[in-house]
């Protein structure tokens, strides 16, 4: 009997997997995506699969593509390539987690000193196989690019600006919010200390455990901190401070490393930790001031370039693999 409930269970398991693997034709390419994936990454990776999905359309070339690192169900015979997505933090100072066997990266801490951040990259093994690597973070990117270590992947990294909910409501009106955090675990280290801190100037509040209807959260919230997950952890992250812009949050972010050449900087008002909650205090205090500063016309102007950005950067994506599967049919 308990082995027919562990075949069951197994079968059951396989089913809900094969169920969810989905395939769309894009003119003659056709797309192998997860119609369910991982619920912190759901909707950037759905951004992604518009993106590829749009360009993908206008292809001369029949080939397959497979987002993600499932198993596809595909049989046509044609050639398959695989896009990865980074989502991690690959700017990392030595002694962060997973940070064990990470290269050494010429991007300097300061300029006081001749130390550099490591390149972090989980799961290097699938960043090397896959044919194209898709990133979140232009920090990533130049870090990436950067390593003498990691240059057969510099040709294949691409980025997406996660410009997730680019048609949102950023009304000024209904944000009940002063402020708010959304830590996954609040009560630890430099987390647990920056809410103490802004606790003495502004009502704050953690919100956490919301997966969906996120935007929600960010429409009716006025200001929003965003600090490194630890102080070895310094990307500025991009997939949480412009899906909260573009809903009409002021993001306070703790200053990271290569801010001034990441496309969304203005996307955030950017501090040290330390200043942080001084900063959030006048923002609350001036609040109208600061929100048509922030989203004024130029604020639209930005994400209709970083759109078209975007556009532009899923197409060379495609000609990229459509050129990989004529070579590979001459050969």
């Amino acid at each position: 009997m308990f082995q027919i409930k562990k075949i069951l269970r197994i079968f059951k398991i396989e089913t809900k997997n094969l169920i969810k693997i989905r395939n769309i034709q894009c003119g003659k390419v056709t797309l192998s995506y997860d119609s369910s994936p991982p619920y912190y990454i759901k909707e950037w990776y759905n951004y992604c699969l518009r993106l590829l999905t749009e360009a993908a359309r206008a292809s001369e070339a029949s080939f397959n593509i497979v987002l993600g690192e499932h198993q596809p169900r595909i049989k046509n015979g044609r050639p398959t390539y695989r896009i990865a997505l980074q989502i991690e933090h690959t700017l990392v100072r030595e002694g962060g987690r997973d940070s064990e066997g990470a290269e050494a990266g010429s991007i300097r801490i300061d300029d006081s000193t001749a130390e550099t951040y490591l390149v972090r990259l989980v799961n290097l093994g699938a960043l090397e196989a896959a044919d194209i690597i898709l990133d979140y973070s232009r920090a990533n990117l130049i870090n990436v690019k950067h390593s003498p270590a990691y240059v057969t992947l510099t040709k294949k990294h691409f980025y997406f600006v996660p410009l997730i909910n680019d048609d949102a409501s950023r009304a000024i009106a209904d944000r009940t919010h002063q402020c708010i955090t959304m830590f996954g675990n609040p009560d630890i280290g430099r987390r647990k200390k920056i809410l103490e801190e802004l606790a003495k100037v502004v009502p704050v509040k953690n919100i956490n455990g919301i997966y969906r209807g996120v935007a929600k959260v960010y429409q009716s919230t006025k200001t929003i901190i965003n600090i490194h997950q630890t102080e070895h952890h310094c990307n500025a992250e991009e997939l949480r401070i412009v899906p909260a812009a573009l809903n009409g949050a002021i993001v306070i972010a703790e200053r990271s490393p290569l801010t001034e050449k990441i496309f969304t900087r203005h996307f955030a008002i950017w501090a040290s930790i330390e200043n942080i909650p001084k900063v959030t205090a006048e923002v609350v205090k001036n609040y109208p001031e600061f929100y048509q500063k922030m989203f004024s016309e130029k604020f639209m102007n930005r994400v209709r370039r970083l759109s078209i950005r975007n556009s532009l950067a899923a197409k060379k994506i495609i000609n990229q693999l459509e050129k990989k599967s004529v070579d590979q049919r001459i050969i």
